[in-house]
């Protein structure tokens, strides 16, 4: 989101961006997990980016290795566990900018943008210059059904230690912790055997 006389702050969701980056990037992540159960710093630059060369694209991808989603959530709580620092990626956004330093009009976020930037540009007077715009929409399923979707395959102790490590944020933005720990597969099991 556009920065508009420094007072605006995107509040992406980083479950949402995270799941909808990897699925949209890695469209069979999970089918074939990968069985390397340390994903050291050293694969974890292999999960982005892209070579220039096509030969280099190709080299890559002979090598790659995708985690599934926990195994990826398991890296993070493993490296914050250790005190490591997140790459920018995974960084809690509440590490990232310090949002409490700054007096913002408006804090955006993703799950209601469009309203959030109707409300911006109308409050700021600029909607003969600027029209509204809906821009990288998932086209499969919204967003809050992707996430969940791989959040759902987290256990409730995984879940407990990504939402510590979230916990900032969520709170900044808003965000249920209760929703996320139903989710998990232990809670999902545990309601199928108790109907």
């Amino acid at each position: 989101m556009i920065m508009l006389e420094d007072k605006l702050l995107s509040g992406k969701r980083y479950y949402s961006r995270l799941a909808r980056d990897i699925v949209s990037t890695y469209p069979s992540l999970g089918e074939h997990p990968t069985t390397d159960s340390t994903l050291g710093n050293s694969a974890a630059p292999r999960w982005y980016g892209s070579p220039s060369s096509s030969l280099a694209r190709a080299r890559l991808a002979r090598k790659l290795v995708v985690p599934t989603f926990p195994q990826l959530v398991q890296y993070l709580i493993d490296s914050n566990a250790r005190g490591e620092v997140l790459d920018e990626h995974w960084t809690p956004i509440s590490q990232f900018c310090t949002p409490c330093l700054f007096e913002f009009d408006v804090i955006a976020k993703m799950e209601t943008l469009d309203e959030d930037s109707n409300y911006v540009i109308f409050k700021s007077g600029i909607e003969k210059y600027i029209k509204p715009k809906r821009i990288n929409r998932n086209r499969n399923a919204p967003t809050g059904e992707v996430a969940d979707s791989f959040l759902c395959q987290l256990s409730t102790e995984m879940m407990k230690k990504l939402i510590e490590i979230y916990r900032v944020d969520m709170e900044l933005f808003g965000y249920e912790y209760e929703h996320y720990l139903n989710c998990t597969k232990d809670h999902i099991r545990l309601e199928r055997i108790y109907r």
